[in-house]
């Protein structure tokens, strides 16, 4: 399935990005100035690896490494999954599901042009469910609001449902063959 939406659509422009030879607290620093949970690394113009948030906790903190000593380059993870800025969001999706990952370096013929992480697609959740239910592949329930009383049929007290201006409980609306969307 596609949306149409391109991953470059979605995309933060012009990521952050490190030199592998920077120390891991002056990352950590730029990181947390920034409110980010990753950066590129980059060594002439190009993506050699990315430091997330994850490496610092699991490299420095839990085997002891020195931040303030610890080159980028010796915890960055080097083999990432990228994807191009014309592929569809839904690629992006799968491959993040796929590999557990939850960012994508976005590369045009082997530049760096941007990242996609799993807030930028969160952020146009909304617009894509649209697109897909545009497209009819999806039908998107609306929740049916109800009152509490007596139901016009079996007489129980229960929630009710308006149906051609009688008001009847869930259990006599299935036994019409009908289907209810609670709230």
């Amino acid at each position: 399935m596609k949306t149409g939406v391109k991953v470059g659509d979605a995309m933060t422009e012009a990521p952050v990005v490190v030199k592998p030879s920077e120390t891991l607290q002056k990352c950590a620093k730029l990181m947390l100035k920034r409110k980010i949970g990753n950066v590129l690394v980059i060594k002439k113009e190009k993506l050699i690896g990315i430091v997330t948030e994850k490496d610092l906790v699991r490299d420095v903190v839990s085997k002891g490494l020195d931040p303030k000593k610890t080159l980028i380059e010796e915890v960055m993870t080097k083999r990432m999954k990228t994807i191009e800025p014309d592929r569809d969001i839904i690629e992006a999706m799968q491959h993040m599901r796929a590999n557990k990952i939850r960012r994508l370096p976005v590369l045009h013929k082997d530049t760096v042009v941007g990242i996609i992480t799993q807030k930028d697609i969160i952020r146009l959740q909304p617009a894509i469910l649209e697109v897909i239910a545009d497209r009819g592949k999806i039908k998107i329930p609306k929740k049916e609001k109800y009152i509490e009383g007596v139901c016009e049929i079996c007489e129980s007290y229960a929630q009710l449902h308006d149906r051609e201006g009688k008001f009847i409980c869930a259990e006599c609306i299935d036994q019409l063959g009908e289907n209810v969307q609670e709230d």
